[in-house]
């Protein structure tokens, strides 16, 4: 258990002991909203081509399908929630380092991986800020599995904007 009066490590431990299913749910509703809401502002000041990807124009539906839900959520979360992390964690036990440090590191790193212009830098960075935050919930609940967790909310985002993509 973490034990501190870091308004972070309190809201993780709010989440120790519930329900895995229903702490999955929370999180996928809560970045489908903030990856929405964050997409609309930035569309509406920046124009709608902001989050365009040229490079996927040339690939099937399946293959962006397979890049975008289902590779991409798994090598982005093993790089930057879980070994950015686990690290920090691990440097955490000799060195006092507030928890907002992890999460910080690995929403930044997240983001710059998105660097398809600086809006989408931004916006990536806000949702590796919530996919952090996730990453420490599922860790510190009794009942899940941090990695798995957060690649599934991942995962979730990516496939509602690939099927937003499609309907368009």
């Amino acid at each position: 258990m973490i034990y501190s009066n870091y308004k972070t490590e309190y809201l993780i431990n709010i989440f120790r002991y519930k329900e895995r299913s229903i702490i999955l749910v929370f999180m996928v509703l809560i970045s489908f909203f903030i990856t929405l809401s964050t997409s609309v502002i930035i569309s509406y000041f920046a124009g709608d081509g902001v989050f365009y990807i040229d490079y996927l124009d040339d690939l099937s539906a399946t293959a962006v399908f397979a890049i975008t839900v289902v590779f991409a959520p798994l090598i982005e979360t093993f790089l930057y929630q879980f070994l950015i992390i686990e690290v920090l964690l691990f440097i955490r036990k000799w060195i006092h380092i507030p928890l907002f440090i992890p999460i910080t590191v690995s929403a930044i790193a997240f983001g710059m991986s998105h660097d398809y212009n600086v809006y989408y830098i931004c916006s990536a960075s806000l949702i590796g800020i919530l996919y952090a935050i996730f990453y420490l919930i599922a860790k510190y609940n009794v009942s899940m599995n941090a990695f798995i967790s957060v690649t599934i909310v991942h995962a979730s985002t990516n496939f509602m904007g690939f099927m937003l993509d499609q309907i368009r």
